[in-house]
């Protein structure tokens, strides 16, 4: 049922397809459009930051690999990149932000691991590479469609991507509540199933490494 203030006739930046806007607020206070054909839930234009302030927010970051809770956070990403991580092989971090901490782990283990960010470390890395690990990233593309693209592709045909970011429920009622949507630079939200549409029309399997949390887009 539609809300009071939502409107139709909106586009996803997923798919393409028709969304609604307004179909939630979050914590913030934005109105959130939502696709009925991927099931994105995203901020909309005029609530994207810009990059100036998107990247000072980044700066206040302050990851560490001395930070034992940090660092554990990071492995639900890095060890199931590891497990299929072969012989000889590259890894991207992609994202890697202000501290590439994620880098510097897969590095210890013997991996050669390139970053890229498009703030702290901009400069094109040349792919494919047989893993990509992207913790805490997707949820912050202002253009998803280009954003998934572009990671995906730095996997190659063969290659498999690791993805790290916390999904959404089919229910929008609580998206107010959720501290995930409290965070201005947290602009796209995926559901489940917008996760197995993205894996499905890059021609990926998608695996299940954390319920809610962490995804393997892994070649079929």
């Amino acid at each position: 049922m539609t809300g009071a203030d939502e409107e139709p006739g909106g586009r996803c930046p997923l798919c393409g397809g028709p969304a609604t806007r307004g179909a939630a607020r979050d914590m913030l206070g934005r109105r959130l459009g939502e696709c009925g054909t991927c099931g994105l839930v995203f901020a909309e234009a005029g609530d994207l930051p810009p990059p100036e302030r998107e990247k000072a927010r980044y700066e206040l970051h302050r990851n560490s690999a001395d930070d034992a809770g940090y660092v554990r956070f990071l492995r639900k990403t890095l060890d199931p990149a590891l497990r299929r991580f072969p012989p000889g092989g590259r890894m991207l971090d992609y994202g890697s932000g202000p501290s590439p901490v994620l880098a510097e782990l897969a590095r210890a283990a013997g991996v050669r691991c390139e970053v890229w960010d498009p703030f702290f470390a901009p400069s094109r890395p040349v792919g494919p590479f047989d893993v990509v690990a992207a913790c805490e990233v997707a949820e912050h593309f202002h253009h998803p469609a280009a954003g998934w693209m572009d990671l995906l592709g730095y996997a190659g045909d063969r290659g498999t991507a690791v993805v790290a970011t916390e999904t959404a429920g089919e229910d929008l009622s609580g998206m107010g509540r959720w501290s995930y949507a409290g965070d201005f630079t947290h602009t796209a939200f995926y559901r489940e199933r917008t996760l197995r549409w993205i894996a499905e029309r890059a021609g990926r399997r998608l695996e299940t490494e954390e319920a809610g949390r962490v995804y393997a887009f892994a070649p079929k």
